[in-house]
């Protein structure tokens, strides 16, 4: 995987509270998932990032520095959390205006927690997006998605069920409500089975 891409802080990849061997864990399940061509195209969100606690998730400290001295004064230093696995958010860039976010969870002894929403792009085409935002709003619309107060793609999602990726279209009925449809990222059409509403107690 590329490092030119990666947030870094002094010529050195920018990691915060995570150890660099769970970095190097996440990198190669993603390398080997995506292969060579697909790997090089994703960068790490160190802001992003997570540390799973028993008590919640905390934001990863970008800012951290794993190797500063312990303090040798009289003074108690704050505890640090106690880390059930590490969240390292990752974005995969297929074209300038394609991308899709997700990540990889891993714990202290290097095991992965859940399994990576990524499909096996070294051996299928399963990341050949050939639709982009705007065709999939195009196609929504021409399926009979209706446009009401508006129209707006809520990004890339993996669907495992059917190995693809597809986009997340809504629209606005009212001010708090409307419609969700999905459209396959590969043909443009729209897979009425997962139409769905969306409703918010919040009112823009």
């Amino acid at each position: 995987m590329t490092t030119l891409t990666l947030l870094k802080a002094n010529g050195q990849i920018q990691l915060g509270q995570i150890p660099l061997t769970v970095k190097q864990t996440a990198d190669s399940i993603i390398d080997l998932t995506l292969g060579t061509t697909y790997s090089n195209g994703v960068e790490f969100q160190c802001e992003k990032s997570m540390l799973h606690t028993d008590l919640s998730s905390i934001l990863n400290d970008c800012e951290y520095n794993q190797k500063k001295p312990k303090n040798k004064g009289n003074f108690k230093e704050a505890s640090e959390p106690t880390v059930d696995y590490f969240i390292l958010s990752y974005r995969l860039t297929f074209k300038p205006t394609v991308s899709y976010d997700f990540d990889v969870r891993i714990d202290k002894k290097l095991r992965l927690v859940y399994t990576v929403d990524l499909p096996d792009c070294a051996t299928t085409n399963a990341c050949d997006i050939k639709v982009d935002s705007l065709a999939a709003i195009d196609f929504a619309i021409k399926s009979g998605l209706k446009t009401g107060l508006g129209i707006s793609s809520d990004g890339l999602t993996y669907d495992n069920a059917t190995k693809a990726f597809h986009w997340i279209i809504k629209n606005k009925i009212k001010p708090n409500q409307g419609d969700v449809v999905y459209i396959d990222a590969q043909t443009g059409q729209r897979l009425t089975e997962k139409d769905e509403n969306w409703y918010s107690n919040r009112v823009d």
